[in-house]
């Protein structure tokens, strides 16, 4: 998960880059960053909670209910056969809604 957070904070990155907020003031870029990767984490979320099988809602909440990263990601393969997929296309949306507000 470190990793994915990682990743995430630089895809957020590239973003403040493209969108041209490198000149802002310290302090500001570091909440506008983290305000970016709060709304991406969400997205992701959403995307995947929207793919997710309704029969496997009741254990999904018992499996987020443990805080347990690696239980959760495990869930989450195994429930959705293409969570990298939904997940990048979640990105990709988020970039161009970011991109062309």
């Amino acid at each position: 998960m470190d990793q994915e957070i990682t990743d995430l904070g630089s895809f957020t990155d590239r973003l403040m880059a493209e969108k041209g907020l490198e000149g802002l003031d310290t302090d500001v870029r570091t909440e506008v960053h983290a305000d970016l990767l709060s709304r991406v984490e969400d997205r992701i979320n959403a995307s995947l909670l929207a793919h997710l099988p309704s029969d496997k809602s009741h254990e999904f909440e018992q499996v987020l209910d443990t805080g347990d990263e690696k239980k959760i990601q495990e869930f989450i393969s195994a429930s959705i056969p293409n969570a990298n997929e939904v997940v990048a296309e979640a990105l990709m949306v988020f970039r161009q809604t970011y991109l062309n507000d």
